[in-house]
């Protein structure tokens, strides 16, 4: 039992007596218990978290919290405090709504940052700043006694030799480091990583050793598929709520076709939604920065630019089949190196907000997006030609202007209008929520066509 626990009490000299044995006051009396030990309790996705050290921590069993703390109490001279379930269910429901302690967006707005046992480090867009703990850092994970910022060799090791020959590797890495920097410290970072190769060549290992460095605890495998399932969608959403990281490895080729709009909400990390089995919907904004892997590229319906601009494809052409080492041989050494590599990530992290946007985007992944918009002359156009949410325009006149794209391009396109505008609407339809309508006997677009002389451009793809 804590001491100095007491619900509702009236000192007189050394005699406290229960003054009210409802559900309301124990709820208080636990609650102020908690603010007067400097434990700054809150309420937050359903959850009690209580400050020590530097860090917030989840209680994980309220209801056996209340049972220990509060069953035996003593009412009075020669009676004590007995609760049944109900009671417990209902002083947990009391203190979850406890007004001076809800707040349901509470982690979200905490500062960017790791927390080690000297201190909270901050990135920055020069260079990192060391300060020290407070309940104001809002921290909840702490990443062991102190950072460096040497280089972490056997990790940039295991880096080079997998993109050993690449002419991007170094930006490969880049990317890879700014990306696990944001997951470590929650700097926000509209991109996703899709990586991909055949296998043996380090897709998998490069996940392992993600999930080693971010903690197993704090990473989550939820594929873009549970996204797209409708009611379903909001567990898993409450997954990605409470995780820095999001492996999902071996995706097959509809991977993205039914959930390219639920992808982009998570990526941007919009508010969304979510719940807990058997629990409450809250609102929530998932803050996972997700790492995608397959053996082969998935098909992706959505050629949008809002969906191309957040997905990194890096590309993994070597292959480790004979000589593969065990992933603990790999761990072994890199193990070592965390609070090195953590400097560096945070380091990466701080070039990210200086941007507000990857430093680097490999031009490998140019061409692999290039190369899925080529091979559909409809999403060509779109991503190419169009403004979504701009203006309106005829639909023949898009029509018109289409056939002139797939001229100057030198496409045969096998269609018709009623094909184009069946396709055309599905693409307009992911970035306008209105994407067509009817005026004086003519159908609009919600968008306008760019200049002809632009229409060369891919730049704005990435």
């Amino acid at each position: 039992m804590a001491v100095g626990l007491i619900i509702g009490f009236d000192r007189k000299g050394d005699t406290m007596k229960i003054l009210k044995n409802t559900t309301v006051h124990i709820a208080n009396a636990i609650v102020d218990y908690w603010a007067d030990q400097g434990m700054h309790p809150v309420s937050c996705a359903d959850s009690i978290y209580l400050y020590k050290d530097g860090f917030f921590n989840r209680v994980t069993n309220l209801h056996g919290y209340i049972m220990s703390e509060c069953e035996g109490l003593k009412i009075g001279d020669d009676k004590f405090l007995g609760l049944s379930w109900t009671s417990v269910v209902q002083i947990a429901r009391a203190i979850l709504a406890h007004k001076e302690i809800y707040s349901e967006d509470y982690f979200d707005r905490a500062p960017v940052g790791i927390g080690t046992s000297d201190g909270f480090w901050r990135p920055g867009p020069n260079k990192p700043t060391l300060l020290p703990h407070s309940p104001g850092n809002r921290l909840r994970v702490s990443y062991g006694e102190a950072l460096d910022f040497d280089e972490p060799k056997a990790f940039y090791g295991f880096l080079d030799e997998v993109f050993s020959g690449d002419v991007d590797a170094h930006d490969k890495r880049s990317v890879i480091m700014e990306l696990l920097g944001c997951a470590l410290s929650g700097v926000e970072i509209s991109r996703a990583a899709l990586l991909l190769g055949a296998g043996s060549n380090g897709k998998s290992t490069l996940q392992l050793l993600m999930t080693e460095v971010v903690g197993p605890q704090h990473t989550s495998q939820v594929e873009p598929k549970h996204l797209g399932q409708g009611g379903t969608s909001a567990y898993y959403s409450s997954v990605l709520a409470e995780s820095k990281l999001n492996i999902a490895g071996e995706l097959n080729e509809n991977a993205f076709k039914y959930s390219s709009s639920e992808i982009k909400s998570m990526i941007s990390r919009d508010r969304v939604q979510v719940r807990l089995p058997y629990g409450k919907p809250y609102s929530a904004r998932p803050r996972a920065v997700h790492i995608f892997s397959s053996n082969h590229a998935p098909e992706i319906t959505d050629h949008t630019t809002g969906f191309a601009r957040r997905l990194v494809m890096l590309e993994f052409n070597n292959s480790f089949e004979g000589r593969r080492k065990s992933f603990n041989d790999i761990w072994s050494p890199i193990k070592r190196e965390i609070p090195a590599i953590l400097g560096q990530a945070l380091l990466a992290a701080g070039r990210t907000m200086r941007m507000n946007e990857l430093s680097v985007i490999p031009a490998s992944s140019h061409e692999r997006f290039s190369l899925i918009r080529l091979s559909c002359p409809v999403a060509d156009f779109y991503s190419t030609a169009c403004i979504g949410g701009e203006g309106e325009t005829k639909a023949s006149d898009i029509f018109d202007a289409f056939v002139k794209f797939i001229d100057r391009r030198k496409i045969h396109w096998d269609g018709n209008p009623t094909k184009f505008g069946r396709k055309f609407t599905e693409l307009l339809a992911n970035d306008v929520n209105n994407p067509k309508r009817r005026r004086g006997g003519f159908t609009y677009y919600a968008l306008s066509v760019r200049p002809h002389t632009s229409w060369g451009s891919v730049d704005h793809l990435n």
